[in-house]
């Protein structure tokens, strides 16, 4: 059933329309424009309610929090590029970009379960996926849930990283998602208490309809994001939550 209040105006049967007042209203109109699905679009309009009630995301003095952690929004295709170009000539700050995110997702998710006295269980672990969306990561799903395997397969669409990545360089040969596996692999560990390990299987950049990321704790023989231990240590000793500019 939609979840659009005025059914004369429901974001399925017109997105063209004027914008109007409240956020909620000029999301659906103007924002979810693209999404084509009738269930992702209920799925967006349910997370900028959450985001509107619980005011995940604020503005103070000129800084953005979400969730209470500062961040800032960055153009994707200045992102996109810096990507490609690291592809080409620096390959090893693809570990980097992994583990800085690795390691601020895993931190981040250890500091708020004890905060908010959170369960970790399924309806845990969906929430925090939304936390992509929240942040323009595309539409995230986990096709696969085995919390007692510590085992995931997550699927994204609408990655506007990979698609502008896509769009600059043109078709990438392997996954380009490197710091955006880092946060879902450290959300994991977070939430399963160890170590994970993360492959790309599908990337939209490779010409694929989705994006596709496959969790579990059994370690690969060679790792994809392979890293020199004083690098993990300063990177280790550098995000920690006492550092977190709360």
């Amino acid at each position: 059933e939609c979840v659009c209040k005025n059914k004369e105006q429901c974001c399925i049967k017109s997105t063209n329309k004027k914008k109007r007042g409240s956020f909620e209203e000029y999301s659906r109109t103007f924002m979810l424009k693209d999404i084509d699905e009738h269930k992702e679009r209920e799925q967006e309009v349910a997370i900028i309610k959450k985001i509107e009630g619980h005011q995940m995301m604020e503005w103070n003095n000129g800084m953005m929090l979400l969730m209470k952690l500062p961040g800032y929004i960055l153009p994707t295709n200045t992102f996109a590029c810096l990507v490609g170009l690291s592809e080409q000539k620096y390959p090893k700050i693809r570990s980097l970009l992994y583990h800085c995110a690795r390691v601020q997702s895993r931190e981040a998710v250890n500091m708020q379960i004890p905060r908010f006295g959170f369960n970790p269980d399924e309806k845990l672990f969906h929430s925090i996926l939304e936390h992509s969306s929240m942040t323009g990561y595309g539409l995230v799903k986990a096709r696969e849930l085995n919390i007692p395997k510590k085992r995931a397969i997550m699927g994204v669409t609408h990655n506007t990283l990979a698609l502008q990545y896509r769009n600059l360089f043109s078709e990438s040969k392997s996954g380009i998602d490197h710091y955006f596996a880092g946060l879902l692999a450290g959300m994991c560990e977070g939430f399963f208490g160890e170590q994970i390990h993360i492959q790309e299987k599908e990337c939209i950049a490779c010409k694929s309809k989705q994006c596709v990321f496959e969790i579990n704790a059994r370690a690969p023989p060679k790792s994809q994001y392979p890293i020199e231990q004083r690098h993990l240590q300063v990177i280790e000793e550098k995000i920690k939550p006492q550092n977190f500019l709360l």
